[in-house]
């Protein structure tokens, strides 16, 4: 019987159906992806590494908020048996989105010359208006797109990411030609995010309007008690977690100004391309299977944990290699010339990629065994290892590819203790599962 049990878990990579969603939305990244990375070029030469850089500051801000846009409501709306109190999550994450908007549009409103200040960069204040727009699009998309997951609606999202694509770098490149200054990276940027929004709104009122009547505030707020471990815990360790990953942006246009700040992302746009096009659709995926599994047959979760890891580790190896290899040589041919020292950063960043690569997409794991015990534990210990890393570079006044070379160490062993703790929280839960068995 396990014997059985085993060659039909193996097999969960060749079952059509779970191929298929795979193929749909990594179809739908390579499609958004390679539009951006068509495109990447022309904007090289209409746009300078500091414009570049200033884009950077308003994405990493922009992303510190939206860390907590719905205080991580979003994330259970996948979680429950049933789709109306999915609408119900839904709508309280919209509810809650609208609300941190607001108030951070005031504390950007206060706090704009103290941010410009400290980022050397007083010009970005004049951008500060489009940030809450920047927030109700990207959290708007991250609620209705969770909505879409658990509807198995993976044509539809596939299809949002290819138009946001499409009108984030339209706009870039036509503001570009017309204006000077890093204004229209950052329209592009609030267009490219909210343009998919509508279509998850028009495909909700065609199919799922009966369900979404039946959200009511009573239901909203024992959903808000169920699932308050998110905003208590997870939310803060989401936080935690956000602050690391925009630490290195923001730290280096503090010390090395806006111009190292744009070559670090146009080597952080090539480098993610693996992860975007093919970890994310594989992950939701496993997101969608896990937590089917979670509720029918949790002695698969293993199994299914680590063919999805080695089917990661088959993909991003061979890809690193040829990025590695070939990329120094062909940026200044294919970027232009200023961006030329942006290609001798690909060989140093790589191996943080990498294991980026293999522990992102699985990463959900622990948010569906509610193990914010082992989040907060991850988030901290990344966030020490890149701040003792950008530290000791500030200390030892590093030169920008030596300081490049400790985050990379510093953001490797980080992903691998990710990795180890995404296990721990399998084998307890598994352990934990089969000691209730015997005992019933």
């Amino acid at each position: 019987m396990i014997s059985t049990l085993k060659q039909k878990i193996h097999l969960i990579f060749q079952n059509r159906k779970f191929a298929k969603n795979v193929l749909i939305l990594t179809s739908g990244n390579v499609i958004a992806q390679g539009i951006i990375f068509v495109m990447t070029p022309i904007l090289s030469r209409i746009y300078s590494p500091t414009e570049f850089g200033h884009l950077a500051i308003y994405v990493s801000i922009l992303a510190i908020l939206a860390s907590i846009g719905s205080l991580q409501f979003d994330r259970t709306i996948t979680l429950p048996k049933s789709h109306t109190e999915s609408a119900n999550l839904v709508f309280l994450s919209f509810l809650i989105l609208v609300l941190v908007s607001l108030f951070s549009s005031m504390l950007l409103w206060l706090f704009q010359d103290g941010i410009a200040e400290v980022f050397h960069a007083k010009s970005i204040k004049n951008f500060f208006f489009l940030l809450p727009l920047s927030l109700l699009a990207i959290g708007g998309n991250n609620i209705l797109n969770s909505w879409a997951i658990r509807k198995g609606q993976y044509t539809t999202i596939s299809g949002i990411k290819v138009i946001q694509s499409g009108w984030m770098v339209l706009t870039q490149v036509i503001g570009g030609l017309l204006m000077n200054g890093a204004l229209p990276l950052l329209i592009g940027d609030v267009l490219g995010r909210a343009s998919g929004n509508s279509q998850f709104i028009l495909r909700i009122f065609r199919e799922d309007r009966s369900t979404f009547k039946q959200v009511r505030l009573d239901q909203m707020w024992k959903l808000i008690k169920r699932y308050r471990k998110f905003p208590l815990y997870f939310n803060q360790s989401v936080l935690v977690r956000q602050l690391t990953l925009e630490m290195p942006v923001l730290l280096l246009m503090a010390t090395y100004g806006a111009s190292l700040v744009g070559l670090y992302v146009i080597v952080q746009r090539i480098l993610s391309m693996p992860l975007y096009i093919i970890g994310t659709s594989i992950g939701n995926v496993y997101l969608s299977e896990a937590s089917t599994r979670l509720h029918q047959t949790p002695t698969e979760l293993k199994i299914l944990f680590w063919n999805t890891m080695k089917h990661l580790v088959m993909i991003i190896v061979p890809i690193l290699i040829i990025i590695v290899l070939l990329g120094p040589f062909l940026f200044p041919i294919v970027f232009g010339e200023e961006w030329g020292n942006a290609g001798k950063l690909l060989p140093i960043l790589s191996c943080m990629y990498l294991f980026q690569f293999i522990v992102i997409p699985l990463e959900s794991t622990l948010s569906f065994l509610e193990r914010h015990d082992l989040i907060m534990v991850r988030e901290l210990t990344r966030f020490i290892f890149i701040a003792v890393a950008l530290l000791i570079s500030n200390w030892i006044n590093a030169s920008p590819f030596l300081a490049m070379t400790l985050l990379s160490g510093a953001g490797s062993l980080s992903f691998i203790i990710h990795g180890l703790l995404l296990w721990l929280s399998i084998y307890q839960f598994e352990k934990k599962f089969n000691i209730v068995v015997e005992n019933t």
